[in-house]
């Protein structure tokens, strides 16, 4: 059920983060129709809510899927800790069939982020432990002259000239 490969979890983030936040809209819409008291048409609310939700859920989709790539380039056994727990259940005969499984799911979820969190506090005392102090050492104080600055904004800089009259004509 989970996806095999990066390019598939991202995909799978976004397409999650995208449905989530409409789905949002139209459950509060539901609630909405159940016990509103206004005089505004359930209609008008589904599609201002609906509209809106679907842009806000691109955005979020986007940021979403940025994240999770960036998580798994970084740090992978983060992300793949639960396929790897899943192996592992269903090595001891376990297969979740339906809601009766739930709490075990649950179980095991709890126990990936407790797992990631010690992970997390480990590399902290260790960071500490060899001297670190909430920020980086200054070694050298490096400033950036004119010189590479121009350097970094010539190519942006001609690809705008490039570009620039296509737009306008």
């Amino acid at each position: 059920m989970l996806p095999r490969g990066r390019r598939s979890v991202t995909v799978a983030a976004f397409a999650a983060a995208l449905l989530s936040v409409p789905a949002a809209a139209v459950a509060f819409t539901l609630i909405y129709a159940l016990g509103g008291t206004t005089d505004v048409a359930i209609g008008k609310v589904a599609t201002a809510m609906t509209g809106v939700h679907v842009l806000i859920g691109l955005g979020e989709a986007a940021i979403t899927a940025l994240t999770v790539g960036a998580l798994i380039a970084a740090r992978p056994d983060l992300v793949y800790g639960a396929r790897r727990m899943r192996i592992a259940r269903e090595s001891r005969g376990f297969e979740a069939r339906g809601i009766r499984h739930w709490g075990v799911l649950a179980r095991s979820a709890g126990a990936l982020f407790i797992r990631s969190y010690e992970r997390g506090e480990r590399v902290h005392l260790a960071m500490v432990s060899r001297g670190y102090a909430g920020a980086m050492p200054v070694i050298d104080e490096v400033t950036a002259s004119r010189a590479p600055w121009s350097y970094a904004l010539a190519l942006p800089f001609a690809a705008l000239v490039v570009c620039l009259p296509g737009w306008i004509l």
